[in-house]
């Protein structure tokens, strides 16, 4: 297959205004939080604390709709065996932003935390914070993995392009805007992204869907046709590995720096929360596409297609479902618009993860950990749903509790070893306990010196919305949040 010019151009175009938005949101925001008070380097980690309910709202969604989400969730309704029942993701991370911004956004925005390892590293003691940046490092790279190979398989089936080149430049792009413009670059980007995003797919259904290879969706749903109905079902006996990957979406999908990321950049702790539950819905509705075009998938003639007479699960291909059938049952200038789509979820996400990793890095490691009195031009310079399987236990569920139990169990036998003075301090290499009995101080956003976090201490922030939603809101002490009171005085 050879290259398309067409396609390629295309992608070429889209790229150019991801680019540019990325350094307009850079030199427009450049002074934003410096005349505040606030810390340039802490600017672009959270963008002066100033994104309001749009951007915020998009960026936050962004984030979570990425190439693994919507090629994941094609893939999960198109299997065989599997169907809409286990395409779980949608609604896993729907309700991973609400339980998040039910108990986690305000406390942590109402704190003035910088990142999610911040709480740790004051409680335990700056070396524990450095050791937890390493599970938090690992995940972003694992995540950053999968969407860019969502990126890859889709350019494969489309343009035919060198993948590893393709993948490449998608990064450094990504990596350019992102260092340069910080939280800022990265939400506005995410704006247009998620438009992308929605109009690309949008746009691939209805050609699909009317393609003479593709029956009744309706009709494919309960009704085996060229497969089992993609609607799929739930067999007593996958219960509990069902409801194992559900509470793995949905609890795993809270401690992520790319999501405490916006909720502290929210102009206040009520919009922090607003944001989570926008964001959930969100979710939600970019899944219809993909869900769509998986079940236009499930409810096509193969033999029919310009694919062949194999379907693409017998060609072990179902993970690029999504790109088949914008290859083969689209014209290709609608073909081109969902390879822009699939690029702007890539993107949106992986821009994400570049962000939030230099962020712990340059401040929990760093600044805190190795560092503590550098200079902040010095910090700025450092800073897929899963395969039906036959294995019914619930693994996932049983590896977190025993993660749960075992660390708080450790955690007290430490505490009571060495506050009882059966162990000397001098092995508390870590300075998780003994350090709690210092006066260890972080920064001024984080720390103060009597161990609390007092909200008059913190850098005062010039809020750019009104106060109508925030009103609304009350803070944990019943108090109706003061954003909605001062906002306009």
């Amino acid at each position: 297959m050879a290259i398309h010019v067409d396609g390629l151009l295309a992608i070429v175009i889209f790229y150019v205004l991801i680019l540019m938005v990325g350094i307009w949101a850079a030199w427009k925001n450049k002074s934003s939080g410096i005349s505040q008070g606030t810390d340039r380097s802490e600017s672009i980690m959270v963008g002066g604390r100033d994104i309001g309910l749009f951007v915020g709202g998009f960026t936050m969604t962004a984030t979570w709709v990425g190439g693994g989400y919507i090629n994941g969730t094609a893939e999960s309704v198109y299997l065989p065996g599997s169907g809409l029942a286990w395409a779980q993701a949608p609604f896993g991370y729907a309700l991973s932003l609400v339980v998040g911004g039910l108990f986690f956004a305000k406390p942590m925005r109402s704190r003035g935390y910088v990142t999610m390892l911040d709480p740790f590293q004051q409680l335990y003691g700056k070396r524990m914070g450095g050791l937890l940046f390493i599970p938090a490092l690992l995940g972003e790279i694992f995540w950053s993995a999968a969407i860019l190979s969502a990126l890859g398989a889709t350019l494969s089936v489309i343009v035919d392009i060198n993948i590893s080149m393709s993948v490449v430049i998608s990064a450094l792009i990504a990596i350019f805007y992102t260092l340069v413009g910080g939280l800022y670059s990265v939400a506005y980007t995410d704006v247009v992204q998620l438009f992308c995003i929605f109009i690309g797919l949008w746009i691939s259904v209805p050609f699909a869907l009317s393609n003479p290879a593709v029956s009744d969706i309706g009709v494919t749903a309960v009704n085996t046709v060229f497969q089992s109905p993609w609607l799929g079902e739930i067999d007593p006996s996958d219960g509990w590995m069902w409801a194992d990957n559900f509470c793995l979406l949905m609890l795993g999908g809270i401690p992520w720096q790319v999501y405490f990321q916006r909720v502290l950049s929210a102009s206040s702790a009520s919009y922090a929360q607003v944001l989570s539950f926008l964001a959930a819905l969100g979710c939600l509705v970019m899944a219809v596409p993909s869900v769509l075009i998986g079940a236009i998938g499930a409810s096509t003639d193969w033999n029919q297609t310009s694919y062949g007479p194999v379907p693409p699960v017998e060609k072990d291909e179902s993970d690029m479902i999504l790109p088949i059938v914008l290859q083969h049952l689209c014209p290709p200038f609608v073909s081109f618009f969902g390879l822009g789509a699939v690029s702007a979820a890539v993107m949106s996400s992986a821009d994400s993860s570049i962000l939030s990793a230099s962020s712990m890095f340059a401040r929990n490691i760093y600044q805190l950990a190795f560092r503590q009195s550098t200079r902040q031009k010095e910090q700025r310079l450092t800073r897929e749903v899963e395969r039906f399987v036959e294995q019914r236990f619930p693994y996932k569920t049983v590896s977190m509790l025993a993660s749960l139990l075992s660390n708080a169990a450790f955690s007290y036998a430490a505490k009571y070893l060495f506050e009882s003075g059966k162990l000397s301090p001098k092995y508390d290499f870590l300075d998780a306990v003994v350090s709690r009995h210092s006066k260890e101080t972080m920064d001024k956003t984080t720390l103060v010196a009597h161990d609390n976090i007092v909200l008059s201490e913190l850098a005062a922030v010039k809020p750019r919305h009104g106060g109508s939603v925030a009103g609304t809101f009350v803070n944990d002490e019943g108090e109706v949040s003061p954003d909605s009171s001062t906002e306009h005085q």
